[in-house]
């Protein structure tokens, strides 16, 4: 959410940019912001590159503040609806763009946890008359904490929901199956599908090994189904042997955990042709 500056004020934009005398001033990841790939990626927006067009250079990160004349504009950082949303506030009145989810409406997130804090954030702020947010009228704060808490809730129920339905299925089938039970179906659209999907959580498989044949035999499945892992965007936690069990009956040579960004993933690396062609080769 910017700023462009008028004869008569400051009117608030989209994005995190702030134009000043010509000069485009971001208060947020610079890399981020000059890569509209990377933006589309993580918000895929309808007709996106139509609006965009194409990248923007960042002339100057800002910190904390930014100082024009003697206006000062404190910089608070507040991501989760994007990668690195930001809100101004100016002497007593917030500016919170996209920060606060449009009330009546689908919610749009890349990280609930991070938003649910950012909102949070915002409740604790101090001597905030006015708020002014992308999209509809301004409101006072006592109106923000109320429409804040309210977007708390949805996005709680939400995750629950996912929680609930997520077994494993592909993510058009579970984006479905949470539509259909917010009775939502209107809601189908890209960036709530991203919203709903960055609420699975990870999924961790744990492994004891009890190495029966050659190590060497063993060490060549490991070195095979790393780079499968990998390639589903499984992450190896811990490959040890150095292992102290406390029940008499259990006692494998190694324990591996590798974390899975979620029960899909899982289900899809362990089930591929590839896996299954070193499965039948080496085990």
């Amino acid at each position: 959410m910017g700023f462009f500056r008028k004869k008569k004020g400051i009117v608030p934009q989209n994005g995190a940019e702030l134009y000043v005398n010509g000069t485009k001033i971001y208060a947020g990841d610079k890399k981020w912001i000059e890569d509209i790939d990377e933006q589309y990626r993580q918000r895929p927006i309808p007709n996106f590159y139509k609006l965009v067009k194409h990248s923007v250079k960042v002339d100057e990160i800002v910190e904390d503040s930014i100082l024009i004349g003697d206006m000062n504009i404190k910089v608070i950082r507040s991501p989760g609806h994007s990668f690195d949303d930001v809100c101004y506030c100016i002497e007593n009145h917030l500016f919170t763009g996209d920060t606060i989810p449009c009330q009546n409406d689908f919610l749009v997130f890349i990280d609930s946890d991070t938003l649910i804090e950012s909102l949070k954030q915002l409740m604790t702020l101090k001597d905030i008359d006015s708020v002014y947010p992308a999209w509809g009228k301004p409101y006072s704060f006592i109106q923000m904490k109320e429409i804040i808490l309210k977007s708390i809730n949805q996005i709680e129920s939400i995750r629950q929901l996912v929680e609930t339905y997520d077994t494993g299925q592909n993510k058009d089938e579970l984006f479905d199956e949470v539509c259909k039970a917010l009775n939502k179906e209107q809601w189908k659209n890209p960036l709530f599908k991203k919203s709903v999907l960055s609420c699975r959580k990870p999924c961790f498989f744990l492994i004891d090994t009890y190495i029966e044949q050659e190590k060497g035999l063993y060490e060549e499945y490991i070195n095979e189904v790393k780079s499968i892992v990998e390639s589903y965007n499984g992450k190896y936690l811990i490959r040890s042997e150095k292992i102290k069990s406390l029940h008499p009956n259990r006692n494998p040579q190694r324990v591996i955990v590798i974390q899975f960004p979620d029960k899909e993933a899982l289900y899809t690396c362990f089930q591929s042709e590839e896996y299954q062609k070193i499965k039948e080769s080496i085990l």
